[in-house]
C-alpha cells in the first residue's frame, strides 16, 4: 500500500509543482490582452450578441471563421468574474489548472501501457515541455484542446480495454462534441476512431447510437445557429479566404492580413 502511494503522492507532486512553475511565469510570459481574432470575436459576441468577426457597412456579418467554443470560454469566464480588467489574468489561470488535469489524465493515459514508474516520468516531461509551458500563458485554445483530446483518448482506450461502462459511452460522445466545437477536423478524428472500435467489434450498435446522438446534441445548437445564418450544416469553414490567410509567406500563428502578405507572391 505504502508502495502505491508513493506514485499518488509523486504524480500530485509533480503537478502542484507544475502549477506553481506556471503561477511564476504568469507575469513574465503571460499575455496581457485579447489579441487578434479572439478580441475582435468575444467583444462582438459581448457588447453586440453576435459572434462576427468582419463588417459591411457597419453591420457585423455572423462568422464560422472559427470554431466557437474558445470564444464561449472566454465570455463564460467574463460573465462570471463581473470584472473585464482580471479576464485574461482570470483565463490564464483557469488555463494552467487546466493543465493540471491535462497531466494527470495523461498519466492515467501511460498506465494503460506503462508500469507507474515509467508512466510517472513521462507525465513530467510533458507537463513540463518548455512549449506546453507557454501554451498555458497564452491567450490560446492550445489548453483546451491538449485536454479535450487526453480526455477523448483515455475513454477510447477504456472501451478498447474492455470497458461496458454507460458512463464512459456518454461521457465520450460530450467530450467528441466539445471537441468539434473546437477544432472543426476533429470530427474527422472521431469517425475514424468509431469505425476502428466497430471493425474490432468493441461497440455495438446501441453504444454507437447513443455516441452519436450525444455528440449531436452537443454541437446541435451551433448547427442551427449556423443553418439560419448561411443555410449550410457546418462548424468551420477553412477554403477561400480563410485558407489563404493562414497559408501566405508572412502567417503568424493566428494568420496574417499585413500589407506585405496581400501583396506577397505566395
Amino acid at each position: 500500500m505504502i508502495f502505491v502511494n508513493k506514485y499518488i503522492y509523486n504524480i500530485f507532486g509533480t503537478i502542484s509543482i507544475s502549477i506553481i512553475l506556471r503561477m511564476l511565469l504568469l507575469n513574465e510570459y503571460g499575455d496581457t490582452t485579447l489579441d487578434n481574432e479572439w478580441g475582435t470575436l468575444f467583444f462582438n459576441l459581448k457588447h453586440n450578441n453576435i459572434l462576427a468577426f468582419r463588417s459591411f457597412d457597419d453591420v457585423l456579418l455572423p462568422t464560422v471563421y472559427m470554431p466557437p467554443l474558445y470564444i464561449y470560454f472566454i465570455y463564460v469566464v467574463d460573465f462570471l468574474i463581473f470584472n473585464e480588467e482580471y479576464l485574461v489574468t482570470t483565463i490564464l489561470i483557469i488555463q494552467i489548472l487546466l493543465s493540471a488535469v491535462s497531466t494527470y489524465t495523461f498519466y492515467k493515459i501511460n498506465l494503460i501501457f506503462f508500469s507507474k514508474k515509467i508512466s510517472l516520468i513521462s507525465s513530467y516531461i510533458f507537463c513540463f515541455f518548455p512549449l506546453y509551458i507557454y501554451s498555458t500563458l497564452q491567450i490560446s485554445s492550445i489548453s483546451i484542446q491538449i485536454l479535450l483530446s487526453l480526455i477523448f483518448l483515455f475513454f477510447i482506450l477504456k472501451i478498447m480495454c474492455g470497458s461496458k461502462n454507460f458512463v464512459t459511452i456518454i461521457a465520450l460522445g460530450f467530450i467528441s462534441g466539445l471537441s468539434m466545437l473546437l477544432r472543426g477536423e476533429f470530427i474527422l478524428i472521431f469517425l475514424f476512431s468509431i469505425t476502428y472500435l466497430i471493425y474490432l467489434k468493441l461497440m455495438d450498435f446501441k453504444k454507437l447510437l447513443i455516441i452519436i446522438l450525444i455528440t449531436i446534441v452537443t454541437i446541435s445548437p451551433y448547427l442551427v445557429r449556423n443553418y439560419l445564418n448561411f443555410q449550410k450544416v457546418t462548424i468551420t469553414k477553412s477554403f477561400g479566404y480563410n485558407l489563404w490567410k493562414g497559408n501566405n509567406i508572412d502567417s503568424t500563428v493566428e494568420g496574417s492580413e499585413s500589407f506585405k502578405a496581400f501583396n506577397s507572391g505566395g
